[in-house]
């Protein structure tokens, strides 16, 4: 508890300031919302290792995968972060619903919204094309939520896309901390 409680001091420290933001490129994050990030992970590793609850959603809340692209590990991360924190993991397939329609970016993201925290979504497999599709979807989320169709704005996260996979080098900067110090 020593360790978790060491943590929490640290983070009242920064300015994180992520509540309704996207991360969508590690590069348009600051210095402290990066070490912010790496703190958190740090404090729900700990608390899952002293076998405390993590969850801070007990309401039924989604947290949307969309995978354009196959996945194995980063699928099954989203997931079991997921689910430590409480959210039901709702796939989003494209072939499946109503953009092979004709549907579009602004419409589903919209309506896959309601009662949703957060659209996780892996975009790579076209360059130029995965990162302008989270902006995209980012972008007409936040348009829902400022015309008060939605109730509150989901974060949009990039599980990875054309440009960039920050989940992937969050946790490449922890395993380095870790093992080397930092």
């Amino acid at each position: 508890m020593e360790k978790i409680e060491s943590i929490i001091k640290e983070l009242k420290e920064l300015n994180i300031d992520l509540y309704n933001k996207d991360w969508l490129r590690t590069w348009d994050m600051t210095q402290e919302q990066i070490e912010g990030t790496a703190k958190i992970a740090l404090a729900l590793e700990a608390l899952y290792k002293e076998n405390i609850d993590c969850r801070v959603f007990q309401n039924g809340s989604l947290g949307v995968s969309q995978f354009r692209d196959n996945s194995t590990r980063t699928r099954f991360s989203f997931a079991s972060a997921a689910a430590l924190l409480g959210l039901q993991v709702q796939d989003f397939d494209d072939t499946k619903s109503q953009a092979a329609h004709g549907e579009t970016v602004r419409e589903g993201a919209n309506m896959i919204s309601f009662l949703t925290e957060c659209i996780d979504i892996r975009d790579d497999k076209f360059v130029g094309e995965g990162h302008e599709f989270q902006v995209e979807t980012a972008e007409a989320v936040q348009e829902g939520f400022d015309a008060g169709v939605l109730h509150q704005r989901p974060s949009i996260v990039n599980l990875q896309c054309d440009q960039d996979h920050p989940t992937q080098a969050m946790c490449d900067l922890l395993h380095f901390a870790k093992t080397y110090g930092g």
